[in-house]
């Protein structure tokens, strides 16, 4: 009785074992997923809304990293670094009329 309640939570444990791993590898392939944008053009309406709230987001960020200087969490230069960084990107966004073009740099699955 014991030699056969042993092996059924032996095969239990393996099969909970065996279904978790599938879950898991199964999860992994929506990891790779790319968003798709597609090429529109907005109008002055919709630039001016998404210039706005991406203006909005700017700030918010930089008054975080002001913050955290201000906790001498990050250092002057970093700082610096990082609010230029983000302005750099704000530009781009700009120059792109807030339309996304993150796959610019990445290398296209097959």
């Amino acid at each position: 009785m014991k030699n056969l309640m042993k092996k059924m939570l032996v095969g239990l444990f393996a099969l909970t074992i065996v279904t978790v791993g599938a879950n898991s590898i199964q999860a992994e392939k929506d990891h790779h997923h790319k968003p798709e944008f597609k090429e529109v053009e907005l109008t002055d309406a919709q630039v001016k809304e998404l210039a706005t709230m991406y203006e909005d987001v700017l700030n918010q960020r930089i008054g975080v990293i002001n913050k955290y200087q201000e906790l001498g969490v990050l250092s002057e230069k970093d700082a610096t670094m990082m609010k230029e960084h983000l302005a750099k990107f704000h530009e781009k966004l700009k120059e792109d009329n807030y339309i996304p073009k993150w796959d610019k740099h990445h290398k296209k699955d097959d």
